[in-house]
């Protein structure tokens, strides 16, 4: 009896494993089977050439705002807040959403705007354009993020420090 007792728990706990899979997944998220890899944290030398790529973008299009540079869990490497930009730490948070959930914070942005508002429960989200994970030899080493102008300008300073280690 005991052991049809067992059997039983394991064909039951088998399915219920398995009906996890056929879960719907969210409007609008970009899933995947093999996420990004997390490589060795950025290098301040690295994230120094990531914040010069930023702040010409920023200057090019006459952005005001600041930029954050973090490692893969979202630790603080490198921060700039250029002249007459606002004391927000939204960059900050933007840099962490890309770093830890391996995505563009656009990817957030246009899934809350779908109606998926599932992500307001996800702790330390920033659901804005202006976050961009920074990948070296396909893994994810920190991410960028910018704030202080439109949610598009801020995408546009921080894809191009982004870009700057490619």
């Amino acid at each position: 009896m005991k052991k049809s007792g067992l059997l039983a728990f394991i064909v039951c706990a088998a399915l219920v494993v398995d009906m996890t899979c056929y879960a719907q997944q969210p409007v609008g998220i970009v899933t995947t089977n093999s996420p990004t890899p997390y490589g060795s944290p950025i290098t301040l030398d690295d994230a120094r050439s990531v914040m010069e790529a930023a702040v010409a973008e920023a200057k090019r299009i006459n952005w005001f705002g600041a930029i954050a540079i973090v490692g893969p869990p979202g630790d603080l490497i490198y921060y700039q807040k250029l002249d007459n930009a606002g004391y927000s730490m939204a960059a900050q948070g933007k840099a962490y959403t890309a770093a830890t959930y391996r995505r563009p914070t656009k990817v957030f942005q246009e899934a809350l705007a779908a109606g998926n508002n599932v992500f307001l429960s996800f702790p330390g989200l920033v659901a804005s354009e202006g976050g961009i994970p920074i990948t070296i030899n396909g893994k994810i080493v920190g991410a960028i993020g910018a704030s202080g102008g439109t949610a598009h300008d801020d995408g546009l300073v921080a894809t191009a420090g982004a870009r700057a280690l490619k």
